[in-house]
């Protein structure tokens, strides 16, 4: 009888249950898991290919050394151990030379654990990681936690009775989690609301269809705030007791008439107004986060203003139903990324030096440090405390540009893990010319990628199934288990960073030798180990609604910040203005 083991996949951010059933040694299929409580069986295409990316014959197997000229694809096959001591000594001769600060990281999306290169980089001294942030989720994330204290990742789509979906398609994005809980939605008759350039298939399933205008949606959220406040679709109370602002963002909307935004979105002036009264009327409602209007370029931060100040205003925060932040029950006891992440270890002079700060402070130690000593004021385990990876980054064209000027300070050397910088930044050619000046390159990857062929080191990275994972929502907490042992010399990003970190005299803040330790560690406060959560697949925290009124908002003001006093002293416009893309 084959065996079957339970797992998960983790090349997106569900963490859906999958069984691997193996055929001797090998696994051979990919199935969902029926007994997850996440997917309850359900896989998309990723899931069950995990086998053709288990077993790819292009898969990088063991650590390589660069013997030829930069990109010329000459490589040795070298130890672990001999990589780690070299990239460490390397390193450590760099900063004594140049600073911490020479070292910079680049990332892509959370596929890997991530707190664990800022702990890394922290305790290292050096301010310099940077990615695709700026385009994935970061707008949203360093930008909802500064109007209301947290990113809403927890809307409470099935049991809503209206159902926005902008800038998201989920029916190919998402199918396993968010499009069954719109389908469950639209079953107990709840209004659909879709805002796209292109008919999508929730279009096609929608009450109403905006065909906006691509990069214009800022317009049409300042239009639909107009409406609500002009025709009093706002919730009174919450506006008066819990807000700040008000006044100053109704002057500031007065000009977005349905006939201007219409103008600006291609959308008819009749339908505008159509769809934010069905929004306004069907309360509870939603606007789950869509990454499409993160990528607005110009726009982008400013749009993630506008759609929290909708929800604001109509009073769909922390309401069931609505757009919950706020942790359940015990998940508020867990020691989650932020703890890990050390970020007091970064001594204050490094933080200056942070490259992109002074032109983009809000993403920067500045705007962070804001959002983090407004959290503060909260109680502890009450909301969670904002994720540097999310929300504090230099910025990736100043570090390229740095790397190639050696302005205002030589970085010599960076490592790139779960990333494609050729591919993922912008100015190829500019990235490409600074891989080239590097001194020192490292590279964790699954694949030879154009990055990883410019690199002086290649490390194997483990596939998802290959590693464990403990996955921290807002509401729930579910272990994701390793299905298989490691192939090759392939390991997970923990045991690269405490392989370098302890080489360079961090071995303190490293105590946990396994990553599976380190849940155990994150675990304590409620009594688990991950091994006991694993059995019984996760905890789901018991949800509090409107505890505001007890605590208020993680704002400087403790209230919901319609003008953000943090985008005022940062410099930028504390009430949404719109911009032409």
């Amino acid at each position: 009888m084959s065996k079957v083991v339970r797992s998960y996949c983790g090349l997106c951010h569900p963490r859906c249950g999958i069984l691997l059933h193996y055929g001797g040694d090998k696994v051979v299929k990919v199935t969902g898991d029926p007994d997850h409580p996440i997917n309850r069986g359900n896989i998309c295409e990723r899931g069950r290919l995990m086998v053709d990316h288990l077993y790819h014959p292009d898969r990088i197997n063991y650590p390589l050394k660069r013997v030829g000229k930069k990109g010329e694809g000459k490589w040795e096959r070298i130890s672990w151990d001999q990589a780690l001591d070299e990239v460490a000594e390397k390193l450590s001769a760099l900063k004594d030379e140049y600073g911490a600060e020479t070292l910079a990281f680049t990332h892509g999306t959370k596929r890997t654990y991530h707190w664990d290169c800022r702990r890394f980089f922290n305790i290292f001294g050096s301010p310099n990681t940077c990615g695709v942030n700026t385009i994935c989720m970061c707008p949203s994330y360093a930008t909802e936690f500064a109007t209301y204290g947290g990113m809403i990742m927890g809307s409470e789509v099935p049991a809503s009775k209206c159902v926005v979906m902008w800038g998201s398609n989920p029916s190919q994005s998402n199918p396993n989690l968010l499009y069954p809980m719109i389908l469950h939605a639209r079953k107990n008759g709840a209004k659909l609301i879709v805002i796209d350039p292109r008919k999508t298939n929730e279009a096609k399933k929608a009450d109403l269809w905006l065909q906006i205008r691509p990069g214009t949606d800022l317009a049409l959220m300042l239009g639909w705030i107009r409406t609500i406040i002009k025709e009093e679709l706002y919730d009174k109370e919450f506006v008066e007791n819990y807000t700040t602002g008000f006044e100053e963002l109704a002057e500031e909307v007065e000009q977005y008439t349905p006939e201007k935004v219409s103008e600006i979105t291609g959308i008819p002036p009749q339908l505008i107004e159509e769809s934010v009264r069905m929004y306004a009327a069907n309360s509870p409602a939603v606007i789950p986060f869509g990454l499409g209007l993160d990528k607005q370029g110009k726009n982008s931060t400013q749009c993630a203003r506008g759609r929290a100040i909708i929800r604001a205003i109509t009073g769909n925060l922390e309401i069931p139903g609505g757009e919950v932040f706020s942790l359940a029950g015990d998940i508020g006891k867990i020691r989650d990324w932020t703890y890990l992440e050390a970020n007091e270890a970064m001594p204050e002079a490094q933080k200056k030096k942070q490259l992109g700060a002074d032109q983009y402070p809000f993403f920067g130690f500045p705007g962070w440090e804001k959002n983090s000593a407004a959290n503060a004021k909260l109680p502890e385990g009450y909301m969670s405390p904002p994720e540097s990876w999310h929300s504090n980054l230099a910025h990736a064209r100043e570090v390229m540009n740095a790397i190639i000027t050696e302005k205002p300070y030589p970085v010599k050397a960076a490592i790139t893990l779960a990333n494609n910088p050729m591919v993922a930044l912008p100015d190829t050619q500019k990235v490409f010319e600074a891989l080239k000046a590097l001194e020192l390159y490292v590279v964790v990857e699954y694949y030879m990628t154009p990055s990883a062929a410019m690199a002086d080191y290649v490390f194997p990275a483990a596939s998802t199934v290959e590693t464990s994972e403990l996955w921290l929502t807002s509401g729930f907490a579910v272990a994701c288990p390793q299905g298989v042992e490691p192939l090759y010399e392939r390991r997970n990003s923990y045991d690269f960073y405490r392989g370098l970190a302890v080489r360079l005299g961090q071995e303190k803040y490293w105590p946990w030798e396994t990553i599976e330790d380190v849940y155990d560690h994150c675990l304590e406060p409620i009594g688990l180990t991950f091994k006991q959560l694993t059995e019984q697949y996760g905890v789901f925290g018991q949800k509090e609604y409107q505890r505001y009124k007890k605590y208020g908002f993680g704002t400087p003001s403790g209230k919901v910040e319609l003008k953000s006093s943090i985008f005022e002293e940062l410099g930028a416009d504390p009430i949404p203005k719109y911009k032409e893309p």
